[in-house]
């Protein structure tokens, strides 16, 4: 039975990188941006010890909402994967300090 990780995130900072590709004009208010080739970056810190992991949303064509999905998924996949290892280096010290007695 899975059970859902509750993170604080307040000891997470995260950005996006974005890359677009596509048809560019001045003076075009809208176009879709299916027509455009899109891809990000997200990068996700952990402030509490200083771990940074990044993942890549590889280029597509991408809605506004898909995107949106993407980058959220990708964000909290990041944070489980940063506090898991925080988790990870803490039961290592503990252990260190409780068989080194």
């Amino acid at each position: 039975m899975k059970q859902k990780v509750s993170l604080n995130p307040q000891e997470f900072t995260y950005s996006f990188t974005s890359y677009s590709s596509g048809i560019h004009h001045a003076n075009v208010t809208k176009h879709s941006r299916k027509e455009k080739i899109t891809s990000c970056v997200i990068s996700v810190v952990d402030k509490i010890n200083g771990s940074r992991a990044e993942l890549l949303i590889p280029e597509g064509h991408y809605s506004k909402k898909e995107m949106q999905k993407l980058r959220n998924s990708a964000v909290e996949k990041l944070m489980i994967m940063l506090y898991t290892k925080r988790l990870g280096s803490e039961l290592k010290i503990l252990s260190q300090i409780y068989f080194d007695l």
